[in-house]
């Protein structure tokens, strides 16, 4: 006989609490490990990457230094070119699909993106640093080294707010 507490067992009662204890340890941290493989899988998700090769363009066919020949943003009811006011639209693309997207304005800080390119098919598939987990998925050519991309955007039209609408990026390597 043990005592524990002031409860008698016998041998066998003891060892088949002692066999219920330790199956509600194992079952308590399978449980356990299953809710951080589920919470760590959660987490990854959005965070999806894209291949660097598309079906008829890699990464390293647009690596380089780019600076606009054609810069429209439209909405609705506002249309702006960057380049007839003045501006320059640069964009570097590495290897690896980081890139650095600038824009500049005269009178105006330069607004600049940073994020991950990769491709999703045919379109290229844009991640900004400040939007982590958010892709925006753009046409994009490359044609006698002139690179073009056209997609939905959101820009500030100088009234102070930024609104959705498209760009049309016509771009020469520099």
């Amino acid at each position: 006989m043990i005592f524990i507490g002031t409860i008698i067992f016998n041998n066998s009662l003891y060892i088949s609490i002692m066999a219920l204890i330790k199956k509600r340890h194992m079952l308590f941290f399978a449980v356990i490990l299953a809710a951080s493989l589920l919470i760590f899988d959660s987490c990854n998700k959005g965070e999806e990457e894209y291949p660097l090769n598309g079906p008829n363009l890699s990464m390293d066919d647009i690596a380089g230094n780019w600076k606009a020949t054609h810069a429209n943003f439209n909405s609705d009811t506002l249309f702006f070119d960057v380049i007839a006011e003045g501006g320059t639209v640069t964009l570097s693309i590495q290897s690896n699909g980081r890139f650095t997207f600038t824009i500049t304005l005269p009178d105006e800080p330069n607004d600049v993106s940073t994020g991950q390119l990769g491709f999703d098919e045919q379109w290229l598939a844009i991640g900004f640093d400040e939007d982590p987990g958010e892709y925006v998925y753009y046409f994009i050519e490359l044609d006698k080294g002139i690179l073009t991309l056209r997609g939905e955007a959101e820009f500030d039209y100088g009234d102070g707010g930024e609104r959705p609408g498209s760009v049309d990026l016509v771009m020469e390597r520099i």
